[in-house]
């Protein structure tokens, strides 16, 4: 309530502040709108690649009640996905899948449940995917929340737009695989830790607790978070006219405990607690110089005997992706700037956000960063601890593993933590300067981000290029993954007149969901025959393991029409 003084010298009656109104107004808005544009692309994009393995584990977790399945990922996110889809009587023939095998089964799982469900499959997706829109309502919740409250509310809701029309965060939370859901999680744990931090309290600890564990449920990058949480509330908590150190050791502790026990409870306490000697590792990380198959590398009678206090398919599952993340053979291919390898760098995420980023969103980071740096800010030790450290932590794991490079996803945990400095340009504090270009980049963020909706994953800076060249840069998970099936489909049913020749990328074949195409024969020494071809991007920049090198060939042409981004047209005339 304001009190402003009337002409006749008389105070005059209050008026009602309605600045807090029209900011929730707008906050609904925004989130109303986020909501509609995730709804609506979870509907017309089909299964990208890892999708089907996804759902069909999670439709077995809850069917058959064992975690066999996609051990590679902890299960949380696809089991939430697979709620609506069990309801809805999806089939699967869990005897067409062997599940006791050194190989990793989903993906045969994730086939039969395509050919079992068909063309049905596509809405059974869609369920999957809407029952996960709460993992992408709590991240922008808590980008708000916690800027409002270190920042101010225009803190506050730039760090939520950012969140929201991030084209990254709208691509991959309309899927159901666990990035977006790790994401949040790890958002919402360092936020209730921050909040504990300031005011110590065995509540919040264990609130806080419980959320590490969803994180850690959710994709277990989550798992750098443990060290880095009790680094800053140490550090965060010494500065403090109170330490308290072993107040906060104690809540930490029972903190931790209580995600142990969140982590064994999602699992159904599969495998808890089995000896570290009982355990067949195959990965170098555990098993060193020895054979794959062996123990722990530092196996003993004292190892041995150890209680690993987590369920056996998570440790088995951190394994596997180790051996992928190792790719010791080779057999995982890179591809960069028009090039393909067998091992990755570690500047390689840092080139992916720099062609993946909205230029709008980098000058804020730039901005917001330097303020930070230069303590313009308030709240400048806890920010380093609770925002700025974990954002490091969550994106360095990813720029360490070279033995491939892969998608935006990898570093995605990290984006949040980012939006938040992002948005203390927008401090109270802030100069007019500070304020008008942050104003112009939060413009032109969101703008150049809804110019690419709904291809969101397509989406690559004007600096790079903008979607129609993002393919010289990077493919797969960044570009193209599956995701635009539906539309080349609607575009052949429309020009069947034409007969057109399509090659589509699909991770699993694309007759499974009851869509039939005429593919194209092309010869390497002979010229194209005439027709209509559709090209995905995928085999026009022909990974060597697709066997398809003869369709780089219509690399060499100019498109007549372009497909989603992804899906090349020409039209090749008589001769």
């Amino acid at each position: 309530m304001n009190d402003s003084p009337s002409t006749d010298g008389q105070p005059a009656r209050p008026t009602r502040d309605c600045r807090p109104r029209l900011l929730g107004v707008v906050v609904a808005v925004v989130f109303v709108l986020y909501t509609l544009m995730l709804g609506w692309s979870a509907y017309r994009h089909s299964p990208i690649a890892d999708e089907p393995a996804y759902l069909a584990s999670g439709v077995s977790h809850w069917k058959h009640g064992h975690f066999e399945l996609c051990k590679v990922s902890p299960p949380l996110v696809r089991l939430v996905a697979a709620i609506p889809v069990v309801l809805a009587g999806a089939e699967l023939d869990q005897d067409a899948v062997p599940l006791h095998s050194r190989h990793r089964m989903e993906h045969l799982a994730g086939r039969e449940f395509a050919k079992a469900n068909s063309e049905r499959a596509f809405w059974l997706f869609t369920l999957g995917r809407w029952a996960c829109l709460p993992f992408a309502w709590l991240g922008a919740w808590i980008c708000f929340s916690w800027g409002k409250q270190l920042y101010g509310a225009g803190a506050g809701l730039a760090s939520l737009i950012l969140w929201c029309f991030s084209p990254s965060v709208l691509a991959h939370a309309q899927m159901l695989n666990a990035d977006v859901g790790v994401t949040a999680l790890s958002l919402a744990t360092c936020y209730l830790f921050w909040r504990w931090s300031r005011a110590p309290q065995l509540p919040l600890a264990l609130a806080a607790g419980a959320t590490l564990g969803l994180a850690l449920l959710a994709k277990t990058n989550a798992i750098v978070l443990p060290p880095v949480i009790v680094l800053a509330s140490l550090i965060h908590g010494y500065a403090q006219p109170q330490r308290q150190v072993v107040l906060r050791l104690r809540h930490l502790a029972l903190a931790f405990l209580v995600s142990l026990y969140v982590i064994n409870w999602g699992y159904g306490f599969a495998g808890s607690f089995t000896r570290l000697g009982d355990f067949r590792f195959f990965s170098k990380t555990f098993v060193g110089d020895a054979s794959p198959g062996s123990q722990f590398r530092l196996n003993g009678p004292i190892w041995d005997s150890i209680p690993v206090p987590l369920p056996a398919p998570m440790v088995e599952g951190m394994d596997l992706q180790k051996v992928d993340f190792e790719n010791s053979r080779g057999r995982i291919r890179t591809y960069l700037s028009g090039q393909w390898y067998d091992h990755s760098w570690w500047w390689y995420y840092l080139y992916v956000v720099a062609v993946k980023v909205p230029i709008g969103t980098w000058v804020l980071v730039i901005t917001g960063s330097a303020i930070w740096a230069m303590g313009r800010t308030p709240g400048r030790l806890e920010v380093g601890c609770f925002v700025v450290l974990p954002a490091v932590a969550l994106f360095l794991p990813a720029c360490l593993q070279t033995g491939f490079g892969a998608g935006i996803r990898y570093v995605m945990p990290a984006f949040p933590f980012v939006f938040l400095l992002a948005g203390s340009v927008f401090c109270m504090r802030a100069s007019k300067v500070w304020l008008g270009v942050g104003a112009a980049a939060l413009v032109l963020g969101p703008i150049a981000s809804l110019r690419t909706y709904p291809h969101s994953l397509c989406y690559f800076n004007v600096l790079a290029g903008g979607p129609n060249h993002g393919h010289f840069h990077l493919i797969d998970s960044n570009m193209e993954w599956g995701q635009n099936l539906l539309y080349v489909d609607e575009w052949v049913k429309s020009h069947a007149d034409e007969s057109p020749k399509v090659a589509q990328w699909s991770f699993y074949p694309i007759e499974d969901y009851g869509v039939e195409f005429t593919e194209p024969t092309i010869e390497e020494d002979k010229p194209i025959p005439p027709g209509t071809y559709l090209i995905s991007v995928n085999y026009l920049r022909g990974n060597p393991d697709m066997r398809r090198m003869p369709l780089r060939r219509f690399l060499e042409l100019v498109p007549d029409e372009r497909i989603a981004y992804t899906t090349y047209v020409y039209h090749i005339p008589e001769r």
